[in-house]
């Protein structure tokens, strides 16, 4: 949830690809991913991340906000929402 919350406030995330993270946020578009399960991979992304110019940083911050409206607006999953609060309701 926490990267959802992310990209929905327009702020790229840095990660590793757990489940199926990978298909919403790609490498220099919605945020950066750190390589592999170690320091100094995130080390190596941070840097990367500091050597971003304001241009790409404010591209990310477009594309991690539109990923998050397109994706995982609440409004597509209306039906699916109300019908779980429904039989809640009912048992």
């Amino acid at each position: 949830t926490k990267v959802v919350e992310s990209l929905a406030s327009g702020t790229p995330v840095i990660l590793n690809i757990t489940s199926d993270l990978g298909d919403y946020v790609k490498d220099m578009e919605q945020g950066l991913i750190v390589a592999e399960y170690s320091s100094l991979a995130f080390c190596d992304t941070v840097r990367r991340a500091i050597k971003l110019t304001y241009e790409q940083r404010c591209e990310m911050c477009l594309k991690a906000r539109k990923c998050a409206e397109k994706e995982f607006d609440y409004n597509k999953f209306e039906k699916q929402l109300s019908m779980f609060v429904s039989k809640d309701i009912i048992k």
